[in-house]
């Protein structure tokens, strides 16, 4: 980040522009990569100076993270802002030079999450407007997309690492029966596991 510690001498503490922060942010929507890591040491802060949380200031739904944004769109990947501004082919060539810094990360950030939401937007069908009208759709045509060999290869490349990571076939690999049956198993020995816990705390 190439803060140095010449850099903050005189610098205001958090104190100091406590209540100038809660202004700024009031009411506002907050898109923060990780939310919960950094509001968990806002919310310590404000604690300290008997201030209410980040939760209470900017309404609980107004906290975006889009960490969880990124990993429904891209499950089982890396999604740290440099990975995901890589694979989105946003230009970070400013902090490269300049060094990791909040309003950098923040401009960053947002082109990230306009991107995310634009294709969160095109898998939302409940986003638009429900109509409680019935429609006869029986003679309209409608297209079929197939996956190109772009999506089959970048399926098998995620079902890979879902079978390393559980040393065996991943649950897409089974045919229903097979599924039906190590379902089974899995939740016979979680009963089974749960029974014994029961037994101990009889026991105690």
């Amino acid at each position: 980040h190439k803060i140095t510690n010449e850099f903050l001498v005189g610098k205001p503490k958090f104190a100091d522009i406590a209540d100038k922060f809660i202004e700024f942010v009031q009411g506002a929507r907050l898109i923060i990569h990780n939310a919960q890591f950094d509001i968990g040491f806002l919310n310590e802060e404000l604690r300290k100076l008997g201030k209410p949380s980040m939760e209470e200031i900017c309404g609980k739904d107004n906290i975006i993270d889009s960490m969880e944004l990124a990993k429904a769109a891209f499950p089982q990947m890396h999604n740290s802002l440099d990975a995901l501004c890589k694979r989105l082919e946003i230009d970070t060539t400013r902090r490269v030079k300049e060094g990791h810094g909040a309003l950098l990360d923040a401009e960053l950030l947002g082109q990230v999450y306009l991107v995310l939401k634009q294709q969160q937007g095109i898998l939302e069908i409940d986003a638009a407007p429900v109509s409680a009208d019935v429609h006869d759709i029986s003679d309209v045509e409608l297209p079929v997309i197939r996956a190109t060999e772009e999506d089959l290869s970048e399926n098998e490349r995620v079902l890979e690492m879902v079978r390393k990571a559980a040393k065996g076939p991943a649950l897409y690999d089974l045919d229903e029966e097979t599924f039906n049956v190590k379902r089974k198993e899995e939740q016979d020995a979680l009963d089974a596991k749960e029974a014994k816990l029961q037994d101990l705390l009889k026991n105690l």
